[in-house]
């Protein structure tokens, strides 16, 4: 194997690890300066071995993990950034679903009117998703203040 395949193999290694280390302290809430470590290691990786997609949805982490800091205006930030990759052909439902929960959250965080709004928006976006998806989008959902 030449070395540029296994120096990607290995970002992405790292990459999937980080972020379900940086999943393992946002979900229950754990460590908020972990989950940012491990939230910003992820997206590194990403960006190294990945596509758009898995930079944006690393995007996405780094915002939950902000929401966990407490810091809502830099979650909105990443929540738009995971946004870039909307209507891509590996965008999935429930990407949908977790960038407008992101948005609630950072919302609701800062006390804006348009938290509710998001939050209705997820659950409609959440409960139209079947199986496996809606179990966890619909989970997702009820942590959302």
């Amino acid at each position: 194997m030449d070395s540029a395949k296994l120096l990607k193999q290995t970002h992405r290694f790292f990459a999937v690890e980080a972020n379900n280390a940086a999943w393992a302290e946002i979900d229950p809430p754990g460590d908020a300066g972990r989950a940012l470590e491990l939230a910003w290691a992820s997206l590194f990786h990403w960006r190294e071995a990945g596509g758009p997609i898995h930079v944006a949805r690393a995007h996405g982490t780094v915002s939950r993990a902000y929401l966990l800091a407490g810091k809502a205006d830099l979650a909105l930030e990443h929540a738009s950034l995971y946004a870039l990759a909307e209507g891509a052909d590996d965008w999935e439902p429930w990407d949908a679903y977790f960038l407008l929960a992101a948005r609630a959250r950072a919302f609701s965080l800062l006390s804006d009117p348009r938290a509710t709004q998001a939050k209705e928006a997820a659950l409609t976006l959440a409960e139209a998703l079947t199986g496996e998806d809606k179990d966890i989008c619909l989970a997702d959902w009820r942590s959302i203040p």
